[in-house]
């Protein structure tokens, strides 16, 4: 049954962190990783999908693989934005990424062939991303550029449809009703801070309020956050990477906590929309569209496992009615796996 995917899923992460907990308790000292001032690279790969949910519709599917260069080691170009946007001139404090992704949206009635008015539109986005990240004691700023295409060169419909063939599940007959190419561009600046750790105890916690503002022909909004983590051995990251829009979190691993490490998360953010292309349709020509809502809530929870340089997370999101007439709020999970080199 879909509602046992949903759950199945988080059970088998809750119970690696059980697992991560006794194993950790049985470490000698000498297995916990001393503080080094070695800075590292990481990898990441963020995959989103309401299946886990037992739906497929709305925002269905989305992928991000993104590429973080250890801290300081950044280009000129980095090095140029973190200058000139976020008012850092030492490259110490700097990372630079580089990823791609793709985000699908589809109706709630896939079989449908015929326009659906008043349902979501079809629609697909494909981007590359570069980014700069200032990580301060305090805080952490990160300014990035999406640039990439909406419309059938998106390729939405040949990887849904290659995918549910994959999977033995309904083919989607409505991708002829997309949005028509055209090309995008998001610009995003984001904030979070550090302002409170309580880490004396063996469980401890944190808080990471979040504000951000995107502009775009694809996306327009303001944001702001509040993300709590609990765990033994807090990291001194955000959490979890996501794919926007979503809270702030981050794509680096400490490499000072100990070898095997864990905490849960949850969080909400909310969002001002003033432009959202996958529900105001294309900006210069007719395409479906909905009249969307302007105000839109995300409520997560999650749990990531970190051993030595590898990180695995789930994150079940509630995303509220983003347009009029939408039936329900829309469920999905995010599954994240970083690992650092």
């Amino acid at each position: 049954m879909p509602s046992l995917r949903c759950l199945f899923s988080g059970l088998v992460l809750l119970l690696a962190t059980w697992a991560g907990q006794s194993l950790a308790q049985d470490l000698p000292k000498s297995e916990i990783a001393e503080e080094k001032d070695v800075e590292y690279g990481t990898l990441s790969l963020v995959v989103e999908n309401d299946y886990f949910a037992g739906t497929d519709q709305e925002y269905t599917n989305g992928f991000r693989v993104a590429y973080l260069r250890p801290k300081g080691s950044v280009s000129d170009l980095t090095a140029l934005l973190g200058r000139t946007l976020l008012g850092v001139d030492d490259r110490r404090k700097l990372y630079g990424g580089v990823a791609f992704g793709q985000n699908l949206y589809t109706p709630s009635d896939i079989t449908q062939s015929a326009p659906q008015a008043g349902d979501h539109p079809y629609a697909g986005w494909l981007y590359g991303e570069v980014a700069a990240i200032a990580d301060d004691d305090t805080h952490v700023e990160t300014v990035t550029a999406n640039i990439g295409i909406v419309g059938p060169l998106a390729l939405g419909e040949f990887v849904q449809n290659t995918f549910h063939q994959l999977i033995d599940s309904d083919i989607a007959q409505g991708w002829d009703n997309q949005l028509s190419n055209e090309p995008g561009l998001i610009i995003s600046y984001d904030k979070t801070w550090r302002p409170f750790k309580e880490q004396t105890r063996p469980w401890g916690f944190d808080l990471l309020p979040s504000a951000g503002l995107s502009l775009g022909n694809v996306l327009t909004q303001g944001m702001a956050g509040l993300t709590l983590r609990l765990g033994p051995d807090l990291e001194n990251d955000l959490g979890p990477p996501r794919i926007r829009p979503s809270l702030a979190g981050g794509g680096f691993i400490d490499g000072k906590a100990r070898r095997l490490n864990w905490y849960f998360f949850g969080g909400v953010q909310s969002r001002l929309v003033l432009r959202n292309i996958f529900l105001d349709g294309n900006s210069f020509r007719n395409s479906a569209r909905v009249n969307k809502r302007n105000l839109v809530h995300d409520f997560q929870i999650g749990a990531a496992v970190r051993w030595e340089g590898l990180r695995l997370s789930w994150t079940m999101v509630r995303r509220t009615e983003e347009f009029a007439g939408q039936a329900d709020p829309h469920t999905f999970a995010a599954i994240t796996l970083t690992a650092r080199y």
